[in-house]
């Protein structure tokens, strides 16, 4: 049945624990031991790992420079000679500039070669036309030649 809100249960009795053998004991013990030597091996293998980084390092750092051997080199006021990145880009900007000019520039005169080569090729066809008329013109004259030259003479 279903019991109303305000009532309570009768608590069920519970089962009696019975207490651990020392058999009992000892397997739970040998468990957590072994737990424990694992996670204690496994920090040992993480301690062997950190140890080698860190004799990298140190092996290292007699070559890192320090901030006294910084001071040599340049310092900020040294940098403001040189460009920004902003000068940078608009060089940048004017380069590419240029260089499209000068590309274009580049185009023309191949363009205006192309236009010279086919016209002398153009002319090279004519004069070409001309010789084979000539040469079948001499051609014809030469036979002329030798035909009079074969004709008895009249003295």
């Amino acid at each position: 049945m279903l019991e109303s809100r305000g009532s309570r249960r009768s608590p069920r009795p519970e089962a009696p624990v019975p207490k651990p053998t020392t058999g009992t004991l000892l397997k739970r013990l040998d468990r957590r031991v072994g737990h424990l030597d694992r996670r204690v091996g496994h920090l040992e293998s993480g301690v062997r790992k950190l140890d080698r980084r860190v004799e990298l390092v140190e092996q290292k750092l007699p070559f890192l420079a320090t901030k006294d051997d910084l001071k040599r080199f340049a310092t900020k006021e040294d940098l403001k000679r040189f460009a920004t990145k902003e000068e940078l880009k608009e060089e940048s900007e004017r380069t590419r500039h240029y260089m499209k000019v000068l590309i274009e520039t580049v185009h023309e005169k191949i363009d205006r070669l192309y236009d010279l080569h086919l016209a002398n090729t153009r002319r090279l066809d004519e004069h070409e036309a001309s010789h084979a008329d000539h040469d079948a013109k001499i051609g014809g004259l030469d036979l002329r030649v030798t035909a009079l030259e074969q004709r008895p003479s009249r003295a």
